[in-house]
């Protein structure tokens, strides 16, 4: 009876039909109130051996896990649009920077696979976050476990955790898994965010490296000619709002003595946040990126500034016998007559 009057509920409140009283408190209260003007006094029995503090939390791992498990699947198709977009350009060669100054040439596949490693580090990062969450705390209660003589294996096994938590005050007051959550979230839209800021410099008048479709840029109310990356601006700024939220839980923690208080009430507004942000932002980027073209012309010409091939000419003297700081010495002196003559390197005869 109690099982079946719990699936009518959960079907109201999907359909949004089930009648919430403000006078009950929260969704506990509400259910049981349901439930028991369904089928009487038996709907007075499923708060047995059950605290708010453990159901709650046994609640937010469960979202955790479905919420942060559609991540993961977002950045695994993350890393195959990167992966066809280098294969799709496996050919091309563009300026690497340090300290944004023009460093060496590199393949294009070159620049856009360490994105691949840094999103695979996150999908990593999650895996580990989501098997230290996987620990069942129902039955912990109010945070001094219960008299009564549950199987805390078998709701283990039904709600598909790993293995029960051990220690019942813990159980109810940890939230390690919210702060983990939050930070996995901050790591992906900080990689997020550099690779927004790069192609953001990359679709620059100045550099001109690439062109993104109209769908992902919006005009300027005053200047006709502007075409404003504006998807790239705005997932680079939530970046910022996920830091918020990390910080705030941190802060929310740091003094709260054990077990239960009522602060952690204030932990699900920052992790809601940053795991929507995060998803939406990798699932749209995901799609902004393919819409990217690259121009090969801007590139080209980019190729020629900044002298990207003096570190080879260095390596070469090295080869032909010369000391590494002697050959580095050479090269800068080459380098300066260059520029004092207005020349560059594949100008400079061998002899």
């Amino acid at each position: 009876k109690i099982t079946k009057a719990l699936n009518q509920a959960k079907k109201e409140i999907e359909k949004g039909t089930f009648n919430f009283a403000t006078e009950l408190e929260d969704i506990h209260m509400n259910i049981e109130h349901a439930i028991t003007k369904k089928i009487g006094n038996f709907g007075k029995k499923i708060h047995t051996a059950r605290s708010r503090n453990d159901q709650v939390v046994t609640d937010v791992k469960l979202y955790i896990k479905e919420i942060a498990g559609n991540l993961r699947k977002n950045l695994v198709a993350l890393q195959k649009n990167i992966i066809k977009n280098s294969e799709k350009n496996l050919e091309l060669i563009i300026p690497f920077y340090t300290h944004l100054q023009s460093a060496q040439p590199i393949l294009l596949s070159h620049y856009l696979l360490a994105f691949f490693e840094m999103f695979l580090r996150d999908i990593n990062r999650i895996d580990g976050a989501m098997y230290r969450l996987d620990e069942n705390p129902l039955g912990s209660c109010a945070g001094a476990g219960t008299s009564f003589n549950i199987d805390r294996f078998s709701t283990t096994k039904k709600l598909n955790f790993r293995i029960p938590t051990r220690n019942s005050l813990d159980s109810v007051s940890d939230r390690d898994f919210i702060v983990d959550s939050i930070y996995c979230c901050s790591m992906i839209m900080m990689h997020l965010s550099r690779f927004c800021e790069d192609l953001i410099i990359w679709n620059s008048s100045e550099f001109g490296f690439i062109k993104i479709a109209d769908g992902y840029t919006t005009g300027s109310s005053i200047m006709p000619q502007k075409k404003n990356p504006d998807i790239l601006e705005l997932i680079r700024g939530k970046c910022g709002t996920v830091y918020g939220n990390l910080i705030n839980i941190l802060t929310n923690l740091k003094g709260l003595p054990l077990s239960y208080n009522r602060d952690l009430q204030e932990d699900k507004f920052p992790l809601f946040s940053s795991l929507k942000i995060a998803n939406e932002c990798v699932d749209i980027f995901k799609d902004l990126l393919d819409s990217i073209k690259f121009d090969n012309v801007s590139i080209q010409r980019s190729l020629n500034l900044g002298f990207l091939t003096a570190t080879d000419l260095g390596d070469y003297l090295t080869r032909k016998g010369l000391a590494f700081r002697d050959a580095h010495h050479i090269t800068g002196k080459i380098i300066a007559y260059c520029e004092k003559n207005n020349r560059n390197l594949d100008e400079i005869k061998i002899e």
